[in-house]
């Protein structure tokens, strides 16, 4: 469920070298951008926005870039 998010969505830059599944989502006027993704081992969430409602740069994928850096990591010897 939610693979092709990853495969062929908005959450492209999220791919890792393992199965990711995953969802984007922008609020009215990008003022909020995120990117929910897991793996059968871990689910991460990742927010971009301003605390005083003004509009975010970028887009959702900005998040699936972000969670992709941080998910590197965290399963560099995580086994597959």
């Amino acid at each position: 469920m939610l693979r092709r998010v990853v495969t062929r969505g908005t959450g492209r830059p999220a791919s890792l070298s393992r199965i990711v599944a995953g969802k984007t989502g922008t609020t009215e006027d990008a003022r909020d951008l995120w990117f929910i993704g897991y793996i059968p081992q871990l689910v991460t969430g990742v927010w971009l926005g301003n605390d005083d409602n003004q509009k975010t740069r970028g887009g959702s994928s900005s998040t699936a870039v972000a969670w992709r850096r941080f998910m590197g990591v965290v399963t560099e010897e995580m086994e597959v």
